[in-house]
């Protein structure tokens, strides 16, 4: 079970260096998307389509997630996850 820290400070003990993190994404083929592609989207008030939709250069994938470092005073990661208001769209209006 991973843990949670809520002070930005803290590092998970278990994983200092956020290899284990970097593991888990690789071997369960998660890609990030790029904070820089976020702010553009709001800016543009556009829409945030299913990863498949996604232009190549707004996720980090693969080997790339090597380079990042997520331990104290690292790149910090956040999950945003919801439900699906229809089959179509997550969120239809």
């Amino acid at each position: 079970q991973m843990g949670i820290t809520t002070d930005a400070d803290e590092v998970a003990p278990f994983d200092p260096t956020g290899e284990l993190v970097k593991d888990f994404l690789l071997t369960n083929d998660v890609a990030l998307i790029r904070t820089s592609y976020l702010r553009q989207l709001r800016a543009e008030r556009g829409i945030l389509q299913r990863r498949q939709a996604l232009p190549s250069g707004a996720l980090v994938l693969g080997e790339e997630l090597r380079k990042y470092e997520f331990g104290k005073g690292g790149t910090r990661l956040f999950t945003v996850s919801h439900a699906w208001l229809s089959v179509e769209h997550p969120d239809p209006n």
